[in-house]
């Protein structure tokens, strides 16, 4: 009875709190990708390219890849307007595969 009266009563904390923590990763993942993706593109214009692509792979958590992707290109587009940003596709595998980045 003790267990029952602790599931009943902490199922609902235990949902609260993992969505606390996956919107803490996805708000960390995001602001440490979009630092990426300028720092990147930063040091391509120094070397003369005007063009970056940023791939997800490695640089967020697997499983966020599609919710990270789209906050950190909407915030790119309204914080740097002489940048164009759009998405790297990957056709084989019908996904998203990075964030690519050329100066305008």
């Amino acid at each position: 009875m003790l267990f029952g009266f602790l599931k009943s009563k902490s199922d609902f904390s235990y949902k609260e709190k993992a969505e606390r923590i996956r919107n803490k990763t996805i708000r960390k993942e995001v602001n440490n990708f979009k630092k990426l993706c300028i720092k990147r593109f930063e040091d391509n214009i120094e070397k003369g390219k005007t063009t970056t692509t940023v791939d997800f792979y490695g640089n967020v958590t697997y499983g966020f890849e599609n919710e990270i992707s789209e906050i950190v290109l909407r915030e790119l587009k309204e914080e740097y307007k002489n940048i164009d940003f759009s998405f790297s596709f990957r056709h084989f595998q019908n996904s998203y595969k990075g964030i690519c980045m050329v100066a305008i």
